[in-house]
């Protein structure tokens, strides 16, 4: 039982406090602009896909309605990663500036 999150076995527990990380994570990230906003949701993504990964791997047994968040998790990441892609390709600013000097 992890004291952050007490009540659940430590693997539940583990489990919530990513759930509560990945929305703050995804949500600051959106308040970002630019390739900072891309970075943030990419980042959002790769930490939902390896929690679904991780607790597939360490068989961490989730029951209920953290089963159903879990599988919210795994359709976020993909969401995230599509909204990092449509910011990728249509709201930054690229441009490359030379220095005569």
């Amino acid at each position: 039982m992890l004291p952050l999150h007490s009540g659940h076995p430590a693997g539940e527990s583990a489990f919530i406090i990513v759930l509560a990380l990945v929305v703050v994570a995804a949500a600051f990230a959106l308040t970002r602009g630019g390739w900072a906003r891309v970075g943030g949701l990419v980042g959002s993504a790769l930490l939902a896909g390896s929690t679904v990964i991780a607790s597939e791997a360490f068989n961490i047994a989730v029951h209920g309605p953290l089963h159903i968040l879990g599988h919210g998790l795994e359709i976020g990441t993909l969401a995230l990663l599509g909204l990092a892609g449509f910011y990728a390709l249509f709201d930054t600013d690229v441009s490359v500036t030379f220095d005569d000097g």
